[in-house]
């Protein structure tokens, strides 16, 4: 028996019309360096935090199944050049030595840089002149606009860590005077630590507020603007406010 023609072209249109909506993965990259809540890891596998949650509701938005892969804080550029990854967020031009090579979405949430140290700390820290003399401890790789004119004069010493975990822990056993480090991710620190940090103090300097964004590939599947486009569309329904709620530091 043959098939009418009209029966055949509207199954084909189906076919095409499916095929159209079976979106790419949006790759996002997540740098192992980052802590809780920015990134939570078990092992090499990404298992929740702010990343995930905003990575996931960008997919959703986008009506594309997202995919996260892991990677060193060293090879986070490398990736993002050779378009293993469509994205990495949690980041800033201002922290990328090759921000020319990439692109750029609008700001997706703002990250603030505090002082923190121990209680019995000297002084109230609320100047970068007041770092002087300090050992600073910091994420090795990451740049610290403000606070290098006194590294490069030699009047602080930097110390770098590769997670925030043994920063704290060298801000505990006195190898570091002071830590610089996200609000949110000493937040988080303190909340899974509450013993250690009834002895921390967080100092009114703000290091820096700094509106993370997430990088392009030149090789994305999805461009800037679709990016951005997605990105207004989660502002303006509320969902980046409603994850961001979950994370931020409450009582401080």
């Amino acid at each position: 028996m043959k098939t009418p023609l009209l029966v055949l072209t509207i199954a084909a249109a189906g076919l095409l019309a499916s095929g159209a909506q079976a979106a790419p993965a949006l790759r996002i990259g997540v740098a192992d360096s980052d802590s809780a809540p920015i990134v939570v890891l078990a092992g090499s596998q990404l298992v929740g935090g702010l990343s995930k949650e905003l990575g996931e509701e960008l997919g959703r938005t986008l009506k594309a199944p997202v995919e996260f892969i892991v990677v060193s804080r060293k090879r986070v550029e490398m990736s993002i050049d050779n378009g293993s990854i469509d994205i990495v967020c949690n980041t800033n031009p201002a922290w990328y030595v090759g921000a020319s090579r990439v692109g750029w979405t609008r700001e997706f949430y703002p990250q603030i840089e505090r002082v923190m140290s121990l209680k019995p700390h000297p002084r109230t820290i609320d100047s970068i002149d007041e770092l002087a003399g300090q050992r600073i401890g910091v994420i090795g790789g990451y740049h610290y606009t403000t606070v290098e004119p006194l590294w490069q004069g030699q009047r602080a010493t930097r110390v770098n860590q590769p997670r925030l975990p043994l920063l704290m822990r060298a801000l505990q056993t006195g190898m570091v005077d002071v830590v610089i480090n996200s609000e949110l991710e000493m937040s988080a620190w303190a909340r899974a630590n509450p013993a250690q940090a009834a002895n921390l103090r967080l100092h009114p300097l703000v290091v820096s507020v700094m509106p993370t964004r997430c990088a392009v590939s030149p090789g994305s599947r999805y461009s800037e603007s679709r990016l951005d486009q997605a990105i207004g569309e989660m502002e303006q329904n509320g969902s980046i406010r409603r994850i961001l709620d979950r994370y931020e530091w409450k009582n401080r």
